[in-house]
């Protein structure tokens, strides 16, 4: 295998695997694809130039549905597409139709599937330089940015978002405590909240936004006091909606409001983390944050 092995030539060889009407050969020396059909008419000494690319079958495209599926960390998407893969019959069709109902997804699948293919078309191509004593190419390099964060706007908040960022707020807030009823987790949200403004003066008020102008969630910090009488940014709420978490925009939204925090002066972040909200507890340490006070708690048997 003689041709380079460019974006283009890759892209060329991927869109030929996936033709299910015909097989396709390549050209060793230039990288020219060419139907079966049509290196039958070549003449030997020519045919022989050619090697069969890739099979790419629909068992395949499956087995790749489910590799994606298997990593996708958006709970509510996984388990519709886990049903979709089990269905048995029509599974591309339901698979695509559910993707759709999420352009953020949908394009996190397409940058999952060519990927993978891209990988398959590498390893084939460098068997073929093998073969050919041939030296072969190195691995891929990995993309260290997440392209799909790249599509998602951090602005700061205004009135016009307040409906449905409180709305967000109350549903997090919550959804956070699924050991209370719905009434008194509603109680408690309402108590913790009066006074709260995301718009008061001093506050930090950062959302993300989609590329389609809808609420993806939201960082929400305001100036306190600990319990020493210092000078804090207390975290009031970090959230994301259901249909966008597990892409790693918590944590950028999380990044931004700790950048904003200190170009305004701030030297402390607070971030009091209960219920559910532990689970957020290795972030958190990530960035930075370090524990300052815990709370004990004891429960008897009959509590």
């Amino acid at each position: 295998m003689e041709f380079a092995l460019t974006d283009e030539t890759i892209s060329q060889i991927i869109f030929a695997m996936e033709n299910q009407q015909h097989l396709f050969y390549v050209q060793r020396q230039t990288g020219v694809l060419l139907q079966a059909e049509d290196l039958a008419a070549l003449p030997p000494e020519e045919a022989a130039l050619y090697v069969e690319i890739p099979v790419w079958k629909p068992a395949d495209g499956f087995r790749l549905m489910e590799k994606f599926v298997a990593q996708l960390r958006n709970e509510v998407f996984r388990e519709w597409l886990k049903t979709a893969l089990a269905a048995g019959t029509g599974v591309f069709r339901s698979f695509k139709n559910i993707l759709k109902q999420n352009s953020e997804l949908e394009k996190l699948w397409y940058q999952f599937k060519e990927k993978g293919m891209r990988r398959i078309v590498r390893r084939w191509y460098n068997q073929q330089r093998e073969i050919a004593g041939l030296e072969q190419l190195g691995p891929e390099p990995e993309e260290t940015e997440d392209l799909l964060l790249s599509d998602f706007i951090i602005r700061p908040g205004g009135s016009v978002d307040l409906p449905e960022l409180l709305n967000l707020d109350r549903r997090a807030f919550t959804g956070s405590f699924p050991e209370l009823s719905a009434e008194r987790a509603s109680e408690l949200y309402d108590r913790q909240r009066e006074n709260a403004d995301p718009l008061k003066e001093g506050s930090i008020f950062l959302v993300a936004e989609t590329p389609g102008g809808s609420l993806a969630g939201f960082a929400w910090g305001e100036e306190a006091e600990d319990c020493t009488g210092r000078e804090i940014l207390r975290l009031v709420q970090l959230t994301v909606d259901e249909l966008f978490r597990g892409l790693g925009l918590g944590k950028l939204l999380a990044e931004r409001l700790v950048a904003e925090a200190c170009g305004r002066g701030h030297g402390r972040i607070q971030a009091a983390l209960c219920g559910r909200n532990l689970e957020a507890l290795p972030l958190f340490k990530t960035l930075g944050f370090q524990p300052c006070e815990q709370t004990l708690e004891y429960r008897s048997g009959s509590s």
